[in-house]
């Protein structure tokens, strides 16, 4: 566990991170992407990948599994939450499904490439 001790790890993700190595049938959901990619880097942790999800994973299978507008609503409605999503779903006016997908697509995308191929999506999405 002394690898996840990493000055672009905040302390907080250390011990998410590290419950997860303890027990690896459990998921665990982080918004943090700068941390997933600082995870990459450790090779000796390679099945942690399987459990972790970022926040965009699980919206996108929301998008997939919920009715948009609700969804959309929901999210527009809470722009503090996440300034990255907040865009994504469109902030002076609603950004239509298609425009959503694409947007969250492209964020999960950019983290496969920046995490070395390490970070799966979820199977629905």
């Amino acid at each position: 566990m002394l690898e996840l001790n990493r000055f672009d790890i905040d302390s907080g993700e250390q011990v998410l991170f590290a419950a997860l190595l303890l027990d690896a049938s459990r998921q665990l959901v982080s918004g943090d992407k700068r941390a997933m990619v600082a995870l990459s880097q450790i090779e000796t942790i390679e099945h942690v990948w399987a459990s972790l999800r970022c926040l965009e994973d699980l919206v996108l299978l929301m998008v997939h599994a919920m009715a948009f507008d609700t969804l959309s609503a929901s999210i527009r409605g809470r722009a503090e939450a996440d300034t990255g999503l907040s865009i994504i779903f469109g902030c002076s006016q609603a950004a239509p499904k298609d425009s959503v997908i694409e947007g969250l697509g492209s964020h999960l995308n950019q983290l496969i490439k920046d995490t070395g191929g390490r970070y799966v999506i979820s199977g629905s999405a």
